[in-house]
């Protein structure tokens, strides 16, 4: 059994599967309004479109450049078809409400496009900010939605594990390893709260909660700083 940590790992070990990494292309597939870079965004009867501009790929992950914008595409879209605000490398994607979803999956006997093809085994509700994509207060396990995947995910073969990320029952990362690791075998109304290089103060008050803090796996937080792209770095989880 192949188990991976990080998307540029997937990278090499599955490359017959390497679109996953392509956001924009997953959300065409799933039917979203998108489009790259110098695309003008659809004209909407309410004169505004909200939209999440993001790279098109991000290896890396943790949201990384990831924003939520609210466009007037009549007058914006003068300035997008010449970059301005969404930057190369970049797309928009109309905007969803609701619950942040991130679920791990594992492969099952059926056979390849099969709805049973893949199986739940890790669900967790995040909570975060709209301001700030990359810093989440809280994750939850919760059971998983009751839905089947679109057809082109349970085509997916030769893959051990998928971790599924989702607005409701909106996909939009489609990751070919585990994402949701610092919970896996907790029941259901576990939690993992995401303690912060600017809030190391917390991890007192939260142990005296019942929770126990587990650090990153490796101490150079360098590491995890995505070579200063990111204002805050993860330290690790208080779990309860």
């Amino acid at each position: 059994m192949l188990l991976l940590d990080e998307d540029y790992q997937a990278w090499d070990a599955y490359p017959q599967h390497r679109w996953v990494f392509n956001k924009l292309d997953v959300a065409l597939k799933l039917g979203y309004e998108a489009g790259p870079a110098c695309v003008p965004l659809p004209k909407t009867k309410n004169t505004l479109f909200k939209a999440i501009v993001r790279p098109i790929y991000n290896l890396y992950g943790m949201g990384l450049s990831a924003k939520v914008k609210t466009f007037r595409p009549m007058i914006d879209n003068e300035f997008i078809i010449n970059h301005g605000f969404i930057r190369p490398g970049h797309f928009w994607c109309e905007y969803f409400d609701g619950a942040h979803y991130s679920i791990d999956y594992k492969r099952t006997n059926q056979p390849k496009g099969s709805v049973w093809a893949w199986e739940p085994f890790c669900t967790m509700v995040g909570e975060k900010e709209e301001n700030n994509l990359t810093k989440f207060t809280r994750w939850e396990v919760v059971n998983p939605p009751t839905w089947n995947l679109p057809r082109f995910i349970c085509e997916i073969d030769n893959v051990e594990f998928l971790n599924i990320e989702c607005i409701d029952n909106k996909i939009f990362e489609i990751h070919l390893r585990t994402g949701n690791d610092v919970l896996h075998g907790k029941p259901v109304g576990s939690e993992a709260i995401p303690i912060w290089d600017d809030e190391q103060y917390k991890i007192k008050i939260l142990e005296e909660q019942g929770y126990v803090f587990k650090g990153n796996h490796y101490k150079d937080l360098s590491i995890y700083s995505a070579n200063g792209l990111l204002n805050n770095i993860r330290l690790g989880y208080m779990i309860k």
